[in-house]
């Protein structure tokens, strides 16, 4: 069967073509070694194989104050996890604990909204400057309430 010249040449199939090169790369002993190597990192560090034993420090005799013996394989004081929040979260929190002043200007509330987000600690990613304006003054929709142009209105009848 010869081709038509009207025919619209093969075009590149992106999905397809690097599944093929993707499964080609599995195959070479190169990835195979270097996945070998990964693993053995991978199990060095989640499992350590001898833990060190704890160094100790002989106690005084003369001491009279005892204090509580803490386990050296633990720190000493272990602060709990910071929840964090979304940025958009965190804004409307914000928003209700610090309203606006009175002689704010709308750049300065904004401005301190984004400079609090970026020195808060319970943030998981700060805003920039742009996107906290944004968020603080968006344009109100615009509610359409023409009708269609190809609806029927009824219109009330005079009586």
């Amino acid at each position: 069967m010869a081709k038509d010249s009207t025919d619209p040449p093969r075009r590149p199939q992106p999905l397809h073509d690097t599944r093929k090169i993707l499964k080609a790369f599995e195959q070479s002993p190169i990835w195979r070694e270097q996945q070998a190597k990964l693993a053995e990192i991978r199990k060095a560090t989640l499992e350590p194989e001898s833990a060190p034993e704890p160094i100790t420090t002989p106690e005084p005799a003369n001491e009279s104050v005892s204090e509580p013996v803490t386990d050296p394989t633990t720190p000493a004081t272990q602060a709990p996890p910071i929840k964090r929040k979304p940025p958009k979260q965190w804004a409307a929190d914000w928003m209700k604990a610090h309203p606006k002043g009175e002689n704010e200007a709308p750049g300065e509330y904004a401005k301190r909204m984004c400079d609090d987000m970026a020195n808060a600690q319970d943030v998981t990613e700060p805003w920039p400057f742009k996107t906290c304006q944004r968020e603080l003054y968006r344009k109100p929709s615009e509610a359409d309430f023409e009708p269609d142009p190809d609806s029927v209105q009824d219109y009330p009848k005079h009586h």
